[in-house]
């Protein structure tokens, strides 16, 4: 899960609590906040689309910003006496009208935040669902108050069911980003219906990159449980899909003085600006782009599609699923579960058993995070190299044993490991 927090108006951005953050969490964004600076909103709103953050958390006047960017995004939080009334100065904010899950832990013995305004508060102004919880604490939250609340998030199924598929009532349903797709249900037919339209945008996206001299976007498949829909109209014509993903293969351009994954990263995110720009253009009878935009970043498009269903016409949202070239055929094989098996199932199979050995196991091949020639756990952020293990569908579980074994050796430094796996 990607976390964002976000310290109180007069706290350090490092904290016991961020480092909390850093061992628990699989990715966190918590960014030195200067309230005071007016193009700070905007800034994080974007960061936090860009890194596509699962859940918001914020203390004092990091929990009110926190808030707002709900209000506009819909992604749930966990706040720590928020500042939603007396604060010593007003940040430049802006309030949107989407509605989100939200913990609010509050202090007994908070003499900054009166706890009693605060709850009235919530009853006259809070947009979305609110869980307050009372602790014994004064303004500043301890760590194990904080840990406490939000270690349980997962044990409690807190977090907002639009951005965690595992609430079995939302199995069914089509689409989590906008409320637009929520009433329809994904078949088989479906599907290929969508398939058939991703193909004319395709088809003409691609004509538009090459105009432009750009490489085309390899549009593959759908991916996930949607893998199987052409068997499924065959034997299952009623089975029902929990979402529609599609995977494209991007190339990867030489954009910037950095890293490989720094060129994917910009390489994915000049696309996605050139197809939104284009599809506002096109104007397909058949795409929301108003809601695409709406739900979209420059990291990561997604499409508000209409589609033929038995009832009628209905709306879907098609997620593109980005991988690059080189990392194809593992990326299909990755993310294609076994028929009949929801695809979030192998998933988080597969994530499990890289957690336990401290790898990723993701559409980016078996990945693996080192510090010079010392491996250090996922979690680690600072100063760390991601070093690829294995992206071969056929060796990869051989390829991790044989990585463990040579790192085990004082003889068989990283690099040899490395050559051979290459």
């Amino acid at each position: 899960m990607r976390v964002a927090f976000f310290h109180g108006l007069e706290s350090p951005p490092v904290s016991d609590k961020t480092e909390w953050l850093d061992k628990n969490y699989e990715e966190v964004y918590a960014p030195a906040m200067d309230y005071r600076d007016p193009g700070l909103f905007d800034q994080v709103l974007k960061e936090i689309k860009d890194r596509k953050i699962d859940l918001l958390s914020g203390s004092s006047m990091g929990g009110w910003f926190a808030y707002c960017l709900s209000t506009l995004t819909g992604i749930p939080t966990v706040l720590f006496n928020p500042a939603f009334h007396s604060r010593s100065f007003d940040p430049n904010v802006h309030l949107g009208g989407r509605s989100a899950r939200h913990r609010v832990v509050l202090g007994k013995k908070d003499d900054v935040i009166d706890l009693s305004i605060t709850q009235e508060w919530i009853k006259k102004s809070g947009i979305g669902e609110f869980d307050v919880r009372i602790e014994s604490n004064d303004h500043r939250t301890p760590l194990r108050v904080f840990s406490k609340h939000m270690r349980g998030l997962n044990e409690n199924k807190i977090v907002m069911k639009q951005h965690i598929k595992l609430f079995e009532e939302w199995l069914t349903e089509g689409g989590w980003a906008t409320v637009k797709t929520q009433e329809t249900v994904i078949r088989p037919q479906i599907i290929k219906d969508a398939v058939k339209k991703i193909q004319v945008i395709a088809a003409e996206l691609n004509a538009h990159y090459r105009s432009l001299q750009m490489p085309e976007l390899d549009f593959t498949q759908p991916i996930g449980s949607g893998t199987w829909y052409e068997e499924d109209l065959v034997s299952q014509p009623d089975k029902v899909y929990g979402d529609v993903d599609f995977m494209v293969i991007y190339p990867v351009i030489r954009l910037t003085e950095k890293s490989e994954r720094d060129d994917e990263i910009a390489t994915v995110k000049l696309y996605n600006r050139e197809m939104l720009d284009f599809l506002e253009k096109k104007r397909y009878a058949f795409i929301d782009v108003t809601e695409t935009r709406a739900i979209s970043s420059d990291s990561s498009v997604k499409f508000v599609m209409e589609v033929d269903t038995t009832e009628g016409e209905g709306w879907i949202q098609v997620d593109l699923v980005v991988t690059h070239t080189g990392y194809r055929d593992w990326a299909i094989f990755r993310m294609t579960p076994i028929r009949n098996v929801k695809g979030f199932v192998l998933g988080n199979l597969y994530s499990s058993f890289g957690k336990v050995l401290e790898l990723s196991i993701q559409p980016r091949g078996v990945r693996a995070k080192f510090i010079g020639t010392q491996m250090v756990a996922l979690a680690k952020r600072k100063d760390t190299q991601e070093i690829l293990v294995s992206r071969d569908i056929n060796t990869f579980m051989s390829d991790i044993a044989r990585f463990f074994w040579e790192q085990s050796g004082k003889d068989s430094p990283y690099e040899e490991s490395l050559s051979r796996l290459s």
